[in-house]
């Protein structure tokens, strides 16, 4: 399985949407055909503790969801406000506490339940353009 990684300001329970660049959506999705694995992904609430030219950073949230309640998840893709790129958009009820995540991984029978997700459904579709 693989883990991508989003940060960003921001508690996914603060958030009216998930943002994710339709660019990240088409990047996880050909690694996941390219190494023929299911991923999870985990956004963590990073907030800046000190200011350039020294910086510190330190992570006060994780929360996670797979490929599959995402693309569950999607509302709609939208240009970003002052740049020339779309973002895709998902309602944050795709995403869970990171403590729930390790009660998550197997299925009833000890599978690895993504990974048998995976192999039943293939590769999801994150996001569908206008």
């Amino acid at each position: 399985m693989a883990i991508e990684n989003k940060t960003g300001r921001s508690s996914i329970r603060e958030m009216s949407a998930f943002q994710l660049d339709v660019s990240d959506c088409d990047s996880i999705l050909h690694h996941v055909r390219a190494l023929d694995v299911p991923c999870y992904l985990i956004h963590a609430q990073v907030l800046e503790l000190w200011k350039p030219p020294t910086v510190g950073f330190r992570t006060i949230g994780l929360w996670w969801t797979d490929i599959y309640k995402l693309a569950a998840a999607f509302r709609d893709v939208r240009m970003r406000r002052d740049e020339q790129r779309g973002a895709a958009y998902f309602r944050t009820s795709a995403f869970q506490d990171i403590e729930t995540l390790a009660q998550s991984l197997f299925d009833a029978k000890g599978n690895l339940a993504l990974v048998e997700q995976y192999r039943r459904e293939g590769v999801p579709s994150l996001y569908k353009s206008n």
